[in-house]
Formats: structure tokens, sequence, C-alpha cells
């Protein structure tokens, strides 16, 4: 069954609180399984990197595409992920949850981004846009955020659960 919700822009304060998580140490935490340009990479430093099949995806790295490109990847222990067109997205460093468990947080700044994600998985997955913060349960949804931070979730499968202005709605 097929389930959708919209919301408007209004708690960019959410971005903050990220940066104030304590954070695991830095590894390869995935790679791309393909890409089409326009679509560039830039790691936490700054720096740009040439996009290759095969890349290993470091925690910070960013991923930019333009018009007709897009980039698929996979990280481990999570899924695979389908970022599209005009699209922007930073991945950002697992956090230590409890003793065997990351949390995954991955910013969807602006476009879509459709998420398989893997049953099995052994910690919480958060996907943080401009207006709202998901914690996933199911395992295959898309997300579309609009040039006015107004985001848009398709769930295919499974549930998420919406945070915005302090209230939680599970999809």
């Amino acid at each position: 069954m097929l389930k959708m919700i919209i919301l408007s822009a209004s708690c960019l304060f959410m971005f903050a609180h990220y940066n104030n998580l304590a954070i695991a140490q830095s590894t390869f935490i995935g790679e791309i399984e393909d890409f089409r340009h326009p679509f560039s990479i830039t790691t936490i430093k700054g720096k740009k990197v040439e996009p290759k099949l095969g890349y290993m995806i470091f925690p910070g790295d960013q991923f930019v595409t333009g018009k007709l490109g897009w980039v698929k990847y996979e990280l481990a222990d999570e899924g695979s992920f389908k970022l599209g067109q005009n699209s922007q997205i930073t991945i950002n460093e697992p956090i230590v949850a409890e003793e065997d468990s990351k949390r995954t947080d991955i910013q969807l700044v602006i476009g879509e981004l459709l998420s398989k994600l893997k049953k099995n998985r052994k910690g919480p997955f958060v996907l943080w846009t401009p207006s709202i913060v998901t914690g996933v349960r199911g395992t295959e949804f898309q997300t579309i955020v609009a040039i006015d931070a107004t985001t848009l979730f398709v769930v295919d499968d499974g549930e998420i659960e919406i945070e915005t202005e302090g209230q939680k709605v599970t999809v």
C-alpha cells in the first residue's frame, strides 16, 4: 500500500542539533555502484573527488547531481540508495547508539532520494531534511525535498517516523 505525506519547512534548527551529537571514528562506510554525470563528490575537508565506480564512501562525503545526473550507492549494513537529478546529500558519520549498534544519518538538502534499506540493519537509520527528522523502520521509501524545503515521502514498504516541531507521526 502506498502512503504519502508532505511537510513544510519550519525546523531548520534540527541540523544544528545534529552537530552537537558525538560521532564515531571515520571509516569507509559504503561504495558507489553506478552514476551518470553531472555528478560530483566533495569530501568532509572540502576536496573535490573525481567520481568513479567502486569509489569508497567516507563519512562527510557530499554528493551533488545536476540535470540528468544521478548516483546509485550502497552503505554497508544499511542498504542501497539512488540520488536523483538536481539533488544534494551529505552522508554523516555513523554515531554509536549502543555497544553493537550504530545510527546512520543522512542529510538530504534538496532533490530526490530512493532508499531500499536492509531489514536486518544493526542500528537506527535517520534521514534529515531542512524541515524534518525521519526515523526509518521500513525498508523502502522515496524522499523528495523541494526548493522551498517542503518534504514529500512516499512509503512503499514498512514505516517511517517523522518528527517536526516536537511532534512525531508514524506513516
